[in-house]
């Protein structure tokens, strides 16, 4: 039986020019209601995992003669970002059959974050006399460390051949690779700094 009509602006029933097609949906009728909550974490990226094992029912009990089978986090996080601290979860009666579809079971879910790793990449300077040759200076300088196991690779591109005068000596790139060789820059706030190429008149 037809228990919706739809209008046109003017008010006109239009109902008869549409075409519709009906779905099935399942009622879910629970007994008993809980809430489960994990916990949460945070630190700055260094390679490895983060993870929570705590766990609960935080909210409601379990019905007589119903235990956990199980209850236990199952998310874990390694790259910069946030992840929910997910769970598993399994109730049983006395003779052990599973009864979890009994349960509405909502979520209080802790959160994993892992924050960026921060270095400062500072340019080398140099000075010299003038001799007709530019100056050039490849160095530089990280503060703040690299995670455990990681490498960096930095390309400083900065010239100076005039008579007399300064430039700037600048981090072109700097790229971050992990123990197996895999680029983990993203995981860094990177900061750079330019240095100065100085050549003195003769």
């Amino acid at each position: 039986m037809q228990s919706f009509a739809f209008f046109d602006p003017y008010g006109r029933d239009v109902t008869a020019d549409y075409k519709f097609c009906f779905k099935e949906g399942t009622l879910q009728v629970y007994q008993y209601e809980i809430t489960v909550s994990t916990g949460g974490d945070t630190k700055t990226y260094d390679g490895s995992e983060i993870k929570s094992s705590d766990c609960g029912i935080s909210k409601g009990h379990l019905a007589e003669g119903h235990t956990l089978a199980y209850l236990y986090t199952t998310a874990s996080r390694t790259k910069v970002g946030v992840s929910i601290n997910s769970y598993e979860i399994k109730i049983v009666d006395a003779g052990g059959v599973d009864v979890s579809y009994k349960y509405k079971i909502n979520s209080s879910y802790g959160l994993l974050t892992v924050t960026a790793r921060e270095i400062t990449v500072t340019a080398g300077s140099d000075e010299k006399i003038y001799d007709g040759t530019p100056l050039t200076c490849g160095d530089y300088e990280i503060n703040g460390s690299l995670a455990a196991g990681h490498r960096e690779e930095v390309t400083v591109k900065g010239s100076f051949g005039g008579k007399a005068g300064s430039a700037e000596n600048k981090i072109d790139k700097v790229i971050i690779y992990d123990a197996e060789g895999l680029d983990v820059t993203s995981n860094y706030k990177i900061t750079t700094v330019n240095g100065k190429l100085t050549v003195k008149p003769e």
